[in-house]
């Protein structure tokens, strides 16, 4: 099934991406009830019906937040533009990746492109509402985010289709509901080891670091493979969807300490977030804030590291009134 996508993506790709936003919103706009689609969706992914009156797990916990709690600043950390100028007051210019461009709308993209590229030369483009559109630009050669090769034509069919996308569609998460599609130039970050991009996403509770999951692979052509660590960074031998890998072989030191602290002087607000760093020579970069892990569907293997991780999750504060 994955294949006969990409090669309809490959060969229509407007097409494609124009029916994706048609066929997604029209959904969305038929579920009349948000709780109960979350219910249901909940029960067909894990056969189990979600406790919502005292959910123990980690995903319970993180679809009982998505129901039961909303914030306002939520709301402009997840657009990855906006983002930076709460970073920036902060104090965390440094970890911010350099913006070439920005644009509200596809056709100043578009009309801007060819200056951006014959100065720049090397660059990344994303969509700054969504999740996953990320293309690399390398002198006039293009890849998607796992490093394969793609036509211009399928990345701007991408970007001028889902521009127009509400992203709240896709699982009714309470940041996207209002959210604006734009589009970002930002600077390239290559694979910093053979094994490519080292990218650490670091669930916090309040701030606190309870799980970190270290990912490797993207922009490299090969399977993105991770490995599940606590925060004093030993293996849990958890599992969810990728390959696994020993974390021991990590080509180059972690800036633990900055980034636990970027963790706490960040997120100390939130109830659950997951805080995406990719490692950079000496540091890091931030990529992106993530309040709903998966859309909230996931599941970790062995069966009770669900439980396990759960119970790390404090939602004491959060009322479902």
């Amino acid at each position: 099934m994955k294949s006969i996508k990409k090669l309809f993506i490959k060969l229509f790709p407007c097409l494609y991406y124009k029916l994706y936003v048609i066929v997604k919103t029209h959904k969305a706009n038929k579920v009349k009830n948000k709780k109960l689609f979350c219910i249901e969706k909940y029960k067909k992914r894990f056969g189990a019906l979600i406790d919502l009156d005292n959910p123990k797990t980690f995903y319970e916990k993180l679809n009982y937040l998505r129901l039961f709690w909303d914030s306002e600043q939520s709301k402009e950390l997840v657009d990855k533009h906006l983002v930076k100028e709460y970073l920036l007051n902060k104090g965390y210019g440094k970890f911010i990746a350099k913006e070439i461009a920005y644009f509200e709308s596809f056709a100043d993209f578009k009309k801007a492109f060819v200056s951006i590229a014959n100065q720049h030369h090397r660059f990344v483009v994303k969509l700054a509402h969504t999740s996953g559109d990320v293309f690399f630009f390398d002198n006039w050669k293009w890849r998607d985010k796992h490093g394969f090769k793609t036509s211009k034509r399928s990345v701007f069919s991408c970007l001028s289709n889902k521009i127009k996308y509400n992203y709240y569609c896709e699982n009714f998460e309470n940041p996207y509901i209002h959210l604006k599609g734009s589009i970002i130039i930002e600077e390239y970050l290559p694979s910093l080891s053979s094994h490519g991009l080292n990218e650490f996403k670091i669930f916090c509770n309040y701030g606190k670091p309870i799980l970190i999951n270290y990912v490797e692979g993207r922009q490299n052509k090969t399977h993105v493979t991770e490995c599940f660590l606590y925060s004093d960074l030993r293996n849990t031998h958890y599992k969810q969807n990728q390959n696994t890998f020993d974390f021991e072989r990590l080509e180059q030191d972690v800036p633990y300490k900055e980034m636990m602290d970027f963790c706490k002087n960040t997120c100390s607000e939130f109830p659950l977030v997951r805080v995406d760093l990719l490692l950079n020579k000496n540091s890091f970069m931030f990529c992106e804030f993530t309040f709903y892990d998966c859309g909230g569907y996931n599941i970790f293997t062995p069966g009770e590291a669900n439980l396990k991780l759960g119970s790390l999750i404090d939602i004491s504060a959060i009322s479902n009134n």
